[in-house]
């Protein structure tokens, strides 16, 4: 399904999303494809759009997205810690390689 499917993120959209959705008391599970969008993630927080705790699912194994090895793995948890420390929980999801 990858193959033909585009899903606009702009960060516009993400804003108001978060925006109307947080004022409903909404909590969110941010889903990282990549790198990228924890460094996107860590944007919105430092704006002060979103607060901790972090809910950061890591999806692998998809078209345009991090590989699904365990050094992709390592390498997101370790820039979440970074980014986040204590402030996120993690999980790891696989959807295999597309």
């Amino acid at each position: 399904m990858t193959k033909d499917f585009i899903l606009s993120n702009t960060f516009s959209q993400i804003e108001r999303g978060m925006r109307e959705l947080g004022e409903l008391g909404t909590r969110f599970e941010f889903e990282c494809y990549d790198i990228g969008h924890l460094h996107n993630l860590a944007h919105f927080a430092d704006r002060g759009m979103i607060e901790p705790p972090f809910f950061i699912q890591g999806v692998f194994g998809i078209l345009g997205g991090l590989g699904a090895e365990p050094e992709n793995l390592m390498h997101m948890k370790a820039m979440a810690d970074r980014l986040f420390g204590r402030d996120a929980f993690s999980i790891g999801r696989c959807c295999g390689q597309a």
